[in-house]
């Protein structure tokens, strides 16, 4: 009986167990929210994503979600607090727990994120219907440019920017139209990036009436800048950080600049126009540029005419392109940029030159120039000029590689003795170094060998180099010495209208290029005694008529022999006929002999004698061109005794010259055609008929 009564007891708690499992929900373990959407009031339904345990809710940043309703669907077992329909505050963070059956938790995390309004493709804003249409839209974002107003007379005007209040982003440029007649530029306070901005352009200067252009919070410009026009009196950009392209301002009226925070200009910076100056034109009201923080301009960095301004700073510029200030103005007292490092071009620092005065009018207040101490290297020259006040040149302490320097005339405690002994002069962008000093310099002290220099000198100064590429003398020349120089692997032109004494290189034994020497007056002597080979032409004009003047190439083997010879780049004197052809070797001379005693070869277009007396080639060999003589009043023979070579003559105007046997053997062999052949207003003309029948001179 016991046995039967725990028999059933235990049956019946298998059944309330059994019924008990069966009431155990099967997602007991599960707490997952799996959607949520919010409807607005207006039945407008966004739908969140969801990431692990965060809910993104994606709406534009103009909508309200306040009194939004909730539809949110989670483990069917769970509960979730709070509950979604008791929430109100949509547009804030919440936090979601959902319980599991089972009272395990599980967070999630509610977020909003606030879309732009993109419009894809350029806004014209030609009116200000359009303007308030605009701000309907309530666009943010422009893929395109933003273009507003227009350059039709009849037009209506753009008056202010309001409607642009909405806009932060655009991807094009900001092109500003004529037909804008206001300076409040409040409307643009949101916009933190654009493509451009424009203005005008170098070639059509706007002409809306804009007295101020600030952008208060633009942050990056990812190209130009562009703002040319002659109302502007006020730039202020105080949040810019970065232009990516060029920045060009020019204004008559400009009065302010301000960029406080730019730190990078990608291409150019340029302010002003190049203009030539003229006494009594005014160019803006600015006394200071300066940037506090620019670290680098990539291209040309160009400040030019600006009338009242003083003082030009950039403190921290590390980088630049050029630096060109090619017509720096009357008041100009302090250019400062000392922190510079790499310049990737040359520097153009210049004042302008009026004419108020018989001396003229010049800047008299630059002192010193507060720059360039930290510069490493110049990619290019060094150019500076007409500043009679300077005292010092700037300080290159840290210079090691420059593309050269161009120096002005300066007090004499600025230019009398210059010392480039320890740069390194670099060929940059094809350009060959390159070195100018006044005719104030004295001495000129480098490196013995610079080989790949073009120097261009204006007096006699002292150097102490052994090889040059190219040498120039220019101006009015008395003497000149240079005892050191033995090759120019370039070119060697000598112009002195004033040259009476001497030209001396008398350890010169090489020039591979063209050696022209120019001279006017009564030069005592040329002496290039060590003189032994001129790769290109040689020319020698001028009026060399000192009867005891000694000129002495007594070493000259060839001339204009080198596989590709140069021929001067400079201005000839126009002789006396204009078919007079420059030769390889070319003499212009009133009365004096030239004599080449060594002399083998003359390449190229061959040799020319102009007004020349006697001229003797006792070892000349080969003239690989013509024979051009002219206008030669005193010439009576040529001593030409060994020549093998000739295929051209032509004599002109030569009144003594009547004894033509040097030439018979060239005619006889056939090297000299009757095409080649010409004599006219000589003492006799031999025809070519003549020469080939042994007529060489007049029968006696």
């Amino acid at each position: 009986m016991k046995n039967l009564a725990f028999i059933a007891m235990m049956g019946i708690v298998c059944l309330f167990a059994s019924c008990s499992d069966d009431d155990t929900p099967s997602d007991a373990n599960e707490n997952f929210i799996t959607s949520f959407a919010l409807t607005l009031g207006n039945g407008e339904k966004f739908d969140a994503t969801i990431n692990g345990n965060v809910i993104t809710m994606t709406v534009p940043y103009n909508v309200t979600l306040d009194g939004a309703k909730a539809d949110v669907a989670y483990t069917q077992s769970a509960k979730i607090m709070p509950n979604p329909a008791t929430v109100t505050d949509w547009n804030a963070e919440q936090v979601f727990v959902v319980t599991s059956y089972n009272g395990e938790k599980n967070e999630y995390t509610y977020n909003i994120v606030r879309s732009e309004i993109t419009h894809s493709g350029d806004v014209v804003l030609a009116t200000m219907d359009d303007m308030d249409n605009f701000f309907a839209s309530a666009t943010s974002v422009i893929d395109g440019n933003l273009i507003i107003g227009n350059d039709d007379d009849n037009a209506g005007d753009i008056t202010n920017f309001a409607g642009l209040a909405n806009l932060k982003s655009v991807k094009g440029s900001v092109i500003l139209k004529s037909s804008i007649k206001t300076s409040d530029f409040t409307g643009f306070d949101k916009l933190k990036e654009i493509g451009g901005l424009q203005i005008g352009d170098k070639d059509n200067y706007s002409s809306a009436e804009i007295e101020m252009v600030t952008m208060r919070n633009l942050v990056t410009v990812n190209g130009n800048v562009s703002i040319m026009n002659d109302a502007v009196s006020i730039v202020e950009f105080p949040a810019l950080t970065e232009v990516k392209g060029d920045v060009a301002v020019d204004s008559k009226v400009l009065k302010n600049l301000e960029m406080p925070n730019l730190e990078r200009i990608e291409a150019k910076l340029l302010l002003s126009k190049k203009i030539p100056y003229t006494a009594g034109v005014v160019r803006g009201e600015i006394t200071k540029i300066e940037f506090p923080k620019l670290e680098e301009v990539g291209d040309t960095l160009g400040i030019y005419y600006l009338s009242p301004l003083k003082e030009i700073s950039f403190p921290v510029l590390k980088v630049s392109g050029s630096i060109q200030m090619p017509c720096i103005s009357f008041a100009v007292d302090k250019i400062s940029i000392p922190s510079v490092e790499l310049i990737k071009g040359g520097v153009t620092i210049i004042g302008i030159e009026g004419k108020a005065t018989v001396t003229g009018e010049y800047n008299k207040v630059l002192e010193h120039i507060d720059s360039f101490q930290n510069l490493q290297e110049l990619q290019g020259v060094f150019k500076i000029s007409t500043f009679p006040g300077l005292l010092s040149l700037p300080d290159f302490k840290a210079l090691k590689r420059v593309g050269g320097f161009c120096i002005d005339s300066f007090k004499p405690e600025v230019q009398e003795n210059l010392d480039f002994s320890k740069y390194e002069f670099v060929e940059y962008n094809g350009v060959a170094p390159s070195i100018e000093v006044p005719s104030g310099c004295k001495v000129l002290k480098t490196a013995d060998n610079l080989p790949n220099v073009d120097l261009t000198l204006h007096s006699n100064t002292t150097i102490n180099i052994h090889t040059i590429h190219s040498l120039t003398y220019l101006k009015s020349l008395e003497s000149i010495d240079v005892p050191t120089l033995e090759y120019v692997y370039g070119n060697l032109y000598v112009s002195g209208s004033k040259m009476r004494q001497s030209f001396s290189m008398p350890n010169l034994k090489e020039v591979d290029g063209f050696m022209h020497f120019y001279t006017l007056m009564q030069v005592v002597s040329l002496d290039f005694q060590s003189l032994e080979k001129v790769g290109g032409q040689l020319f020698l004009e001028g009026i060399y008529n000192n009867a005891k003047a000694t000129y002495n190439f007594s070493q000259l083997k060839t001339v204009c022999c080198s596989e590709n010879p140069a021929y001067t780049t400079f201005k000839v004197t126009q002789a006396s006929s204009k078919d007079i052809p420059h030769g390889s070797l070319h003499v212009r001379s009133s009365v004096k002999t030239f004599d080449f005693p060594v002399l083998e070869r003359v390449g190229g277009k061959g040799i020319t004698l102009e007004q020349l007396a006697p001229f003797s080639c006792p070892r000349l060999k080969q003239i690989d061109g013509f024979l051009y003589v002219y206008n030669s009043s005193r010439l009576t023979e040529i001593e030409l005794p060994v020549l093998e070579k000739l295929s051209e003559v032509k004599f002109v105007n030569d009144n003594k010259f009547a004894d033509f046997s040097v030439f018979s053997k060239f005619i006889n062999d056939g090297q000299i055609t009757k095409e080649k052949w010409s004599v006219t207003d000589c003492a006799y003309n031999p025809t070519y008929e003549d020469m080939k029948a042994g007529r060489y001179k007049p029968a006696e």
